[in-house]
């Protein structure tokens, strides 16, 4: 996590504006940037601010403060946000969405915020080339007001990937899942991922260049 470096005197005229600075670490803590001390016990907790946090979380487009990429409205506050990596990150998954463990739908679900859930697609785990992390899309990313694309998965969801990653037939890796989808969300090359039962594997793909948080952490 970055080490504050404005004077408090900043973040007190700023918020005469009403306008906040936040940061999200890797695991997806959310955080006042000028909290001097960031873990456990000085990341915001309250699930109900969290979710409408990051619920409201898009593009910085307000022509102030341009070092900081994404803000987060509400009503006449703003709230600028630079993140370690990704603004969202899925910090759990679980086997299915909330009231929906009976639909017959296995591909799990990913959890961000305080409690926020979305469907979790093995097509769509994506490995990044600058970081070696990987990323999953959120959803409605990039197709509302400015919506960030891509979240982080983060190290105790990847944790939880790695028994089911695979090198692929082509020497890539893939990720055999149980429940993901059409089969053609195993294509790599025109061909479909080997499928044994209900099992199928699914390549993971490369994070676009223009999806890299260039404004992140870079990889220890």
């Amino acid at each position: 996590m970055r080490k504050q470096i404005k004077p408090f005197a900043f973040y007190e005229e700023e918020g005469l504006q009403r306008r906040y600075f936040y940061t999200v670490d890797l695991q997806g803590r959310l955080y006042l940037e000028e909290s001097p001390v960031k873990n456990m016990t000085s990341c915001l907790k309250d699930d109900k601010f969290l979710n409408f946090f990051f619920r409201q979380i898009r593009r910085n487009d307000t022509g102030l403060h341009p070092s900081y990429p994404f803000v987060s409205p509400c009503g006449k506050e703003m709230n600028y946000l630079l993140p370690a990596d990704m603004p969202v990150v899925f910090h759990d998954l679980l086997p299915a969405l909330s009231g929906n463990e009976k639909s017959g739908d296995r591909g799990g679900c990913l959890v961000f915020g305080g409690g926020l859930q979305q469907r979790f697609d093995p097509r769509q785990v994506h490995l990044s080339r600058r970081s070696g992390r990987l990323y999953h899309p959120v959803e409605g990313g990039k197709r509302v007001r400015g919506q960030p694309g891509f979240g982080l998965l983060r190290s105790h969801v990847a944790f939880l990937l790695s028994d089911a990653l695979r090198e692929s037939a082509g020497g890539k890796l893939a990720l055999e899942w149980e429940g993901g989808g059409e089969a053609e969300g195993g294509r790599e090359g025109g061909r479909e991922g080997r499928r044994e039962g209900g099992r199928a594997e699914y390549p993971i793909r490369e994070l676009p260049d223009e999806e890299e948080p260039v404004w992140g952490m870079p990889p220890a």
